[in-house]
């Protein structure tokens, strides 16, 4: 793969639903994490921009929920191809690059809101790709496992 050129063009919230039915300015202690995806985005007309979209959701039973869509915009300064997409680097290190908007975002988003600021904890990338990368292994280790055996039965 050539070297290229990338920058993090900026980053846009989508999608922001938060319910708090509570005055605790506590009950964004102690959240639990329902979710969080990351995925790839490309645009098969403008070979030089990518996105990382990121998904979660964080809660506290029926007192507390936020929702977050976020994409992060990237812009290549030359045109990039599928093992671009599918390297490294739009699986650890443009989320990781990305994350700390995020992480920013909801931490002013609760305080502003006038609860305690959620300060997300630093995320690994590469561990979460890394387990990523050997449960699909299984899986396609199984599906292949279960065709052979389709093969013999005939």
């Amino acid at each position: 793969m050539n070297n290229i050129g990338i920058k993090l063009h900026l980053v846009q919230f989508l999608n922001v639903n938060l319910n708090i039915n509570s005055f605790n300015v506590e009950v964004t202690d102690n959240l639990q994490s329902d979710k969080f995806a990351i995925t790839t985005l490309h645009n098969e007309a403008d070979s030089n921009a990518f996105g990382i979209q990121f998904d979660l959701n964080l809660s506290h039973g029926e007192d507390f929920n936020l929702n977050i869509r976020a994409i992060a915009h990237f812009l290549t300064d030359s045109p990039y191809d599928r093992d671009f997409l599918d390297s490294d680097f739009t699986k650890v290190n443009a989320p990781a690059i990305a994350f700390p908007y995020i992480r920013t975002y909801i931490s002013n988003l609760t305080l502003n809101s006038g609860y305690n600021p959620v300060i997300l904890p630093p995320y690994n990338f590469v561990e979460m790709n890394k387990i990523k990368e050997a449960e699909k292994s299984k899986a396609q280790k199984k599906a292949s496992s279960s065709k052979a055996k389709k093969v013999q039965k005939i």
